[in-house]
């Protein structure tokens, strides 16, 4: 029962490791970017609930790849990605579903990072879980 219920509605908990080590990061950003830093920070931070409206505002599921994030490619065969977004810090984040695309701005601060974070998740996956 245990399995058939992680099948059909994800682990209780985001993976955060595995998600970080297969992230593609494009445009700018590196391991080392401090938007990169603090956007990992923000995400172990968060309950699940925040993590699964992140998982769709991202991809359009809220639930992780059951194999892991190495596994679940875009149809061009990329992996997710995190895109530099040349951007003032008064942009949200942005997504392209699709294609497992996050369009992150250079936030000046961590806590702008969150904000901003935050108030996309919390109205940018308007659509997706309206059915």
């Amino acid at each position: 029962v245990k399995e058939l219920t992680t099948l059909l509605l994800g682990p209780e908990r985001l993976d955060v490791s595995d998600m970080r080590a297969n992230v593609s990061l494009r445009d700018g950003y590196d391991k080392s970017s401090a938007v990169i830093r603090w956007f990992w920070q923000v995400v172990e931070e968060m309950t699940y609930e925040e993590q699964q409206r992140l998982l769709m505002f991202w991809s359009g599921c809220p639930i992780p790849p059951l194999h892991g994030f190495s596994s679940k490619l875009n149809p061009s065969g990329e992996a997710w990605a995190i895109h530099k977004l040349n951007a003032p810090p008064t942009t949200l984040p942005t997504a392209s579903t699709c294609m497992y695309l996050l369009n992150l701005p250079p936030y000046p601060t961590m806590q702008t990072l969150r904000a901003k974070l935050m108030l996309a998740l919390t109205f940018g996956r308007q659509g997706y879980d309206q059915a």
